[in-house]
């Protein structure tokens, strides 16, 4: 199936999603989000060959220029001392967390490791909740992964998210 696409004011068609993302990944501006999709991690390959790999997963979950929402969306975020990359709202969740923690008595950090962030894909190739940094793992090792329904009801319980939903807390 082709698709028209109507002529912008310049006469000239619209890039096509694979020109605006090579457009995106040789644009200076964002030479640090580049950075961003290199790594040992699926899909393997150069940061630029795991961006090409990446991009039509994110288009997908409604992230039409990848570089761009790394660009703007992914920061730092701190959590008892250590740091990952984040989606900036994970990154104020954590701050949140961090606070509650402490103000329940909480002054050491109460697990060894944690990441967010990863422009990557499941073993199977499909999308992980890590690519977009708004999914955390805490000791990824040891975390319960809530493939028991028990397991999901308590999260839901100490949460107030839906841990059974597509998309746990989407709504907050």
């Amino acid at each position: 199936t082709v698709l028209f696409r109507e002529a912008a004011p310049t006469g000239k068609p619209p890039a096509t999603d694979a020109e605006q993302w090579d457009a995106d990944w040789s644009d200076p501006k964002y030479a640090g989000a580049r950075k961003m999709f290199g790594g040992p991690d699926r899909p393997e390959g150069t940061p630029r060959e795991r961006y090409d790999v990446l991009c039509p997963l994110y288009k997908d979950h409604g992230i039409s220029r990848p570089l761009v929402y790394v660009h703007e969306s992914i920061t730092v975020a701190h959590f008892f001392g250590r740091e990952t990359p984040a989606h900036t709202a994970l990154g104020t969740a954590l701050a949140s967390a961090e606070a509650a923690l402490r103000a329940k008595g909480y002054t050491e950090r109460p697990f060894k490791k944690m990441w967010a962030f990863n422009p990557r894909t499941q073993t199977g190739g499909q999308w992980s909740n890590h690519a977009d940094g708004k999914a955390v793992d805490i000791d990824e090792l040891t975390n319960p992964r809530l493939l028991k329904k028990r397991d999901r009801a308590v999260i839901s319980a100490l949460t107030g998210f839906d841990m059974s939903a597509k998309n746990p807390g989407a709504s907050r």
